[in-house]
């Protein structure tokens, strides 16, 4: 929040991002569209880029990808999970949710062995972050809202 003009203090995050964690997040004083990009039942994905610790197979992401994992008591929404590549012990992946649970990807990838070293969200929805720098921050135009509130391509 302090990296934002005087001007936009009444704003309010869309969900959130833990400390460990980078990339877009989007601020609005609109409760309602706030509650749209948020709440499950609408179904926007969230998409990150993460690392994790290991040579990752795909068995063990199986819990991920089917759903049903629990975590705080709670059966998770199956995730979408793309292999990118591995490299000394560490491998690259993209994952999209359609729900965030509090450290949600952390917590479900460190149950089936694969630690997070690096985790940064991409998109919600329609949105991504695209060039934007850490701490950069860009204002969307009404077209970009609607985009973003329009479900899934």
């Amino acid at each position: 929040m302090n990296l934002l003009p005087q001007k936009y203090a009444h704003l309010k995050p869309v969900g959130r991002l833990d400390k460990d964690s980078e990339g877009l997040l989007l601020m609005s004083s609109d409760g309602e569209l706030i509650q749209k990009l948020t709440h499950p039942k609408h179904g926007h994905e969230k998409t990150y880029e993460v690392i994790v610790k290991g040579r990752t197979h795909d068995k063990p992401l199986q819990p991920l990808i089917k759903g049903g994992m629990e975590l705080d008591g709670y059966p998770l929404k199956p995730m979408k999970i793309e292999y990118i590549r591995s490299i000394k012990g560490k491998t690259w992946l993209k994952v999209t949710l359609t729900e965030g649970r509090n450290r949600q990807i952390r917590r479900a990838l460190d149950k089936v062995g694969y630690p997070v070293l690096y985790l940064k969200r991409i998109s919600i929805g329609k949105l991504k972050l695209g060039y934007l720098e850490k701490g950069d921050f860009q204002v969307l135009t009404e077209k970009e809202i609607q985009k973003t509130l329009t479900n899934q391509s």
